[in-house]
């Protein structure tokens, strides 16, 4: 069954983009109402346990990521037999997997103080083992509570509905949330609001789905030999994510325990900030994976792989894009938001930024991979990675400690900016290429090359003009970002039309805008 791919993505990405758009104002509110009302060691401390539990998560394997491309390929097919049988493995692993979290979660909980330098910052009026059970709970609510359905979505390709789901939680817990903290202002009852939010969003999923799909319900075995292919793709998909933990969530962890709550609050600030745009890019591809698996089932590689070139073009502008405003509009968005205090060295700032670049620069060709379901040939990648980088960083810390925290803190940015551009991403793309795409490898990567170069220099070029607008306002903090972010979203689009404009893929894309306009019109 040809599911209409251009109809879903597109639903996909507006709704997605709706759903990121609220799922950053909101807690960028309750964000600076705990600032405000709290303080920023409460900041700290919420993302020294997200860190910790997202490393526990590593009980879930990645499995609903295998068995959505699993379930790719049953949906084209219409076999309902074999989602059934999916279903049913994954709600039995689900059930098993929060368990398991659950039980790691109260291991590790008479340990947590030693993962926090600076004790003395801890709240008085906060129990880190108490805070720390809440986080846990709503953690491991989406593994009891109907979370196993959402998989039947992503592979029906009706994210949209999820991010619908997402959104209404969102806005009706944000304003419980708020009520709680000006009412109250108590930590606990805040960090529980999210606790019921996840319940809400669950169940509603599970509903969801029930009604749009009664026929697939979990029943029926997995067959050996797709039990054997299953086993394959989670083994991957395990160690994949093992890497990414280790690259990802051992940074706050690394920043709590080396330099202290207070930092890693100042620090995930940024991290927020970066983290909210890069929801925004990441709604690109993941908004398209499905339709990449319907392709991938159904046409050839060289179509694939044409579209692979034109869509890698369209996102690298955007991604170039975000990253030369989040260079130059973040510093002057924390000095608005929190004050000066709050503001880290441009150094860190351009370090925090390339990472952000280099991380997201794969995410067509990774999204292409997800779909064809590339985790046992690449499952020892992030692996590798993870480890390096868990190595790269300790090692930093405690090289460039006696230099001061600002050192220590650019060694932790580094170490994932090494691993992500020199061991990540050449990875990926030759396993890719190497098992699906078969040619075009080296003119693939040069031309990611291409795109960040360009995109340096866009920074270059427009870094005279952000320094003369500070100088110029320098009172004005508000002034100063406006300006800013007015002047960013002319001239480096203006400067990749000029380097861009005589590129086959540009004028792909061009007669793609022409073509929807008219289209809107005659309508």
């Amino acid at each position: 069954m040809r599911l209409d791919a251009g109809l879903n993505a597109k639903r996909n990405i507006v709704w997605g983009i709706i759903n990121k758009t609220i799922n950053i104002l909101l807690p960028f509110f309750t964000r600076t109402l705990v600032i405000y009302e709290l303080g920023i060691n409460y900041i700290g401390l919420g993302g020294l346990f997200t860190s910790i539990l997202s490393t526990l998560s590593l009980a879930e394997l990645g499995f609903d990521i295998g068995i959505v491309t699993i379930m790719y390929q049953g949906v084209a097919q219409n076999d309902e037999r074999k989602l059934c049988a999916l279903l049913r493995f994954i709600k039995r692993a689900y059930l098993i997997v929060g368990v398991i979290i659950l039980t790691m979660g109260f291991v590790c909980l008479p340990f947590i103080h030693y993962l926090i330098k600076d004790l003395s910052a801890i709240p008085k009026d906060i129990n880190v083992y108490i805070l720390f059970i809440i986080f846990l709970a709503n953690t491991v609510i989406s593994y009891f509570f109907g979370g196993y359905k959402t998989c039947l979505l992503e592979a029906y390709q009706r994210q949209d509905i999820i991010s619908n789901i997402n959104s209404i939680a969102k806005i009706a817990f944000f304003l419980l949330q708020v009520v709680v903290l000006i009412i109250s202002k108590n930590y606990y009852l805040y960090a529980f609001v999210t606790v019921l939010s996840s319940v809400f969003t669950n169940m509603a999923a599970y509903f969801t789905a029930t009604k749009y799909y009664p026929n697939i319900v979990p029943k029926g075995s997995v067959e050996k030999e797709e039990m054997d292919h299953l086993k394959k793709i989670l083994s991957g998909t395990f160690l994949s994510k093992m890497g990414t933990v280790l690259s990802n969530s051992f940074d706050n962890i690394v920043i709590s325990t080396f330099l202290g709550i207070v930092m890693l609050g100042y620090y995930s600030n940024y991290s927020y900030i970066i983290t909210s745009i890069q929801g925004f890019v990441v709604v690109i591809y993941v908004s398209l994976q499905a339709g990449f698996g319907n392709s991938i089932a159904l046409d050839s590689v060289e179509k694939n792989y044409n579209d692979l070139e034109k869509y890698t073009f369209g996102y690298s502008w955007i991604l170039g894009w975000c990253s030369i405003c989040l260079l130059y509009l973040s510093s002057p968005f924390i000095y608005v938001w929190i004050g000066e205090k709050g503001i880290l060295p441009s150094v860190i700032v351009f370090l925090c930024v390339m990472c952000f670049y280099i991380s997201n620069c794969f995410g067509i060709l990774g999204t292409y991979k997800n779909a064809i379901g590339i985790w046992w040939e690449d499952r020892y990648r992030c692996l590798i990675c993870g480890i390096a980088n868990l190595v790269i960083n300790l090692s930093l810390v405690l090289m460039l400690g006696k230099y001061g925290e600002v050192y220590s803190l650019a060694g932790i940015v580094v170490s994932t900016i090494i691993t992500t551009g020199f061991i990540g991403i050449p990875w990926s793309a030759k396993v890719t290429f190497d098992i699906y795409f078969k040619k075009g490898l080296k003119e693939y990567v040069l031309k990611l090359l291409f795109y960040f170069v360009v995109t340096l220099v866009n920074m270059a070029i427009c870094y005279p003009v952000m320094i003369v607008i500070s100088k110029e306002y320098v009172s004005n903090g508000f002034l100063v970002l406006l300006l800013r972010g007015l002047v960013l979203c002319i001239i480096p689009n203006l400067i990749y039309y000029v380097i861009y404009r005589r590129d086959p893929q540009f004028d792909f894309f061009v007669r793609y805008i022409r073509n929807k306009l008219w289209i809107k019109r005659k309508q």
